[in-house]
């Protein structure tokens, strides 16, 4: 699985970062990095390329992908135990966690201004 993430990140390579792909070629990225999750669960933490292929995603595609990792770790009794594994998968799940810092990668205006939190939120998903 590592190695067909390695050779799809040198694919895609550097320059690539923060262009948005193609519709067709995200939701094949996302099919890709959910293959992995029902036999791995938890440990596709460990794998060297997953977390750098969901910048490649649209916003909605990586909280897609975090609710199938969410999933897959509740479903394998996955054991947080240390706080590193903890901050790995916050890292992965930020699009669970909060809204995308720019309204460009959902396709929606941002929000600029004090105060945060869940205030003016429509709860679209």
């Amino acid at each position: 699985v590592n190695l067909c993430l390695a050779q799809t990140l040198k694919k895609l390579g550097d320059d690539a970062v923060g262009t948005p792909l193609p519709e067709a070629a995200a939701q094949e990225m996302e099919i890709l990095l959910s293959i992995p999750l029902s036999s791995l669960a938890l440990r596709v933490l460990d794998l060297d390329h997953y977390s750098d292929m969901l910048v490649f995603l649209p916003w909605d595609s990586r909280r897609q992908v975090a609710v199938e990792l969410v999933r897959a770790v509740v479903a394998a009794g996955g054991r947080l135990d240390s706080v590193a594994v903890v901050e790995k998968l916050f890292a992965m799940i930020t699009p669970l966690l909060k809204d995308s810092d720019s309204g460009k990668e959902e396709g929606t205006d941002s929000t600029r201004g004090g105060g945060g939190g869940d205030e003016g939120d429509d709860g679209t998903a």
